[in-house]
């Protein structure tokens, strides 16, 4: 049987550098287990080197495992696309437009039975003298990983935050606190989507930030969640609709807040390179509906073939 010959990206210039790093190692790790089926081409990227295209240019497939900007944000989508090369996951506009969370809302907006976070797009230098309902969540347009996003509860704690998300984007979204449950669902597919079991993110920080998302310990995540009613059954159809919406194809991970007192499913954001590291929760949704790592990989691997 011809081996598949699959470059792996991760590392890359992102603030996500360490996670893709992480992501990578394991998606490597997962394929060497098949050493009959796959050629694989490691291809780290430095911090502060651009990618080698020579080394991807004769591949079958390629597999960004590169998350936030230069990588989830369509950059490396439209770059195999100008190869010729298949590519993991979602493409060029999806990419794009699911990293921008400004975007990937307005789209979304009319889904029916959707309910969202209430947000402002604001720009870096804007007044913010309307913000006066702590508390509040700011976060740059179009990080992953909970980077540069902070919980305030003060004009004091606003002004610095805003200041510290316009080191990423001078676009920054502020989102009114949710009071309710964190749940996250898998979907994978191109035309035909397979939708996971839902899982729930319990952080032991204020929120679910960056150290409590690559921290082991810091954070309990619930595989396979007891919902009450139909819960559970409209998150998972309404994450399917939020991947069609978004024109994503391959894989996607939406995240949702659950309001228990009103019921409310509200859709907070979708991620198009999910995290494949010790502690992410994407790979385990699939395992828990009997969709091992490895076969997860191989149907990520198919659809991209398709």
């Amino acid at each position: 049987m011809k081996k598949i010959k699959i470059a792996v990206l991760y590392g890359g210039n992102s603030a996500e550098h360490d996670v893709s790093v992480a992501s990578g190692k394991t998606i490597i790790e997962t394929l060497r287990q098949s050493p009959d089926k796959y050629e694989i081409f490691d291809v780290y990227i430095e911090k502060d080197k651009p990618l080698d295209i020579n080394t991807i240019s004769k591949v079958d497939v390629v597999f960004p495992a590169l998350h936030g900007k230069n990588g989830e944000d369509g950059a490396v989508q439209g770059l195999c696309q100008l190869l010729g090369l298949p590519v993991i996951g979602c493409g060029v506009l999806s990419s794009a437009l699911c990293l921008d969370k400004p975007f990937s809302k307005m789209l979304t907006a009319d889904i029916p039975g959707l309910t969202q976070v209430p947000y402002k797009l604001i720009y870096a230098g804007d007044d913010l003298s309307e913000f006066n309902e702590f508390p509040y969540f700011v976060k740059p347009a179009d990080t992953g990983s909970s980077i540069a996003i902070s919980r305030v509860n003060s004009d004091k704690e606003l002004r610095e935050a805003v200041m510290e998300a316009a080191k990423y984007n001078d676009r920054i979204i502020i989102e009114k606190e949710i009071n309710g449950r964190e749940f996250e669902v898998g979907v994978i597919g191109n035309k035909k989507l397979t939708v996971s079991c839902v899982g729930e993110v319990i952080p032991k920080n204020e929120f679910y930030d960056y150290e409590a998302k690559y921290t082991e310990g810091l954070a309990e995540l619930v595989v396979g969640v007891d919902l009450p009613g139909d819960v559970s059954n409209r998150i998972r159809a309404l994450a399917a609709e939020i991947f069609k919406a978004l024109g994503c194809r391959g894989m996607a991970r939406v995240d949702f807040f659950y309001v228990q007192e009103t019921g409310e499913v509200i859709f907070n954001e979708v991620n198009t390179v999910p995290g494949f590291t010790e502690t992410s929760l994407f790979h385990r949704l699939f395992d828990k509906i009997g969709i091992s790592l490895p076969k997860l990989i191989e149907l990520l691997i198919e659809f991209a073939l398709e």
